[in-house]
């Protein structure tokens, strides 16, 4: 339950995209780089997620009952190996209500020690959407389709309206092309 991500690399070496922290979250990819585990701060949050109060009261992190409203989504992450380098590349995308709640991405040359950058996707906000992408086409032809869709209310324990006669949103596919060198 409340799984983050997990992929790995083309010598099967496991890589485990999370998050955790407190009093601020931060998405950390943790790894065996074949000797050892590694645990790699990714993100560089400032906001204080203990200050933050979703509806019922409650702070964002995952304890008590029913879904609770968290300020970043669980990401997606896949990897790929650069034959010319020899690094494994990495790529993530997520939601945070620090970068206004848009579809957003971290990509890195190197995910056993390089460095990451980040840039929105969107520049709209989809509130609370959880990313999720078609794997297989990623696996099979190296292509990023992302489902977005701005998603606004949870039914059970974040005790946020879901009323009737709320609009329908779009639905997107949104195409990423992965260029490390202008990203």
């Amino acid at each position: 339950m409340n799984q983050t991500n997990m992929t790995a690399d083309k010598f099967g070496n496991p890589y485990i995209l999370t998050y955790y922290g407190r009093p601020t979250m931060q998405y950390r990819v943790i790894f065996h780089n074949g000797t050892e585990w590694r645990n790699i701060q990714v993100s560089n949050r400032i906001t204080n997620d203990d200050a933050v109060r979703n509806p019922n009261g409650t702070v964002p992190f995952l304890s008590g009952g029913g879904t609770m409203v968290v300020p970043i989504a669980r990401p997606r992450m896949e990897t790929r190996f650069n034959e010319a380098t020899g690094k494994t590349e990495a790529f993530f995308i997520f939601r945070c209500f620090e970068r206004d709640a848009r579809v957003s991405m971290f990509v890195t040359r190197d995910i056993s020690g390089g460095d990451w950058r980040v840039r929105d996707l969107t520049d709209f906000s989809v509130h609370l959407w959880e990313p999720s992408h078609d794997s297989e086409l990623w696996k099979n032809h190296g292509k990023l389709h992302v489902f977005v869709q701005y998603t606004d209310g949870l039914g059970d324990g974040g005790n946020l309206n879901t009323g009737a006669g709320r609009p329908t949103a779009q639905v997107y596919c949104l195409e990423v092309d992965i260029d490390f060198d202008n990203f």
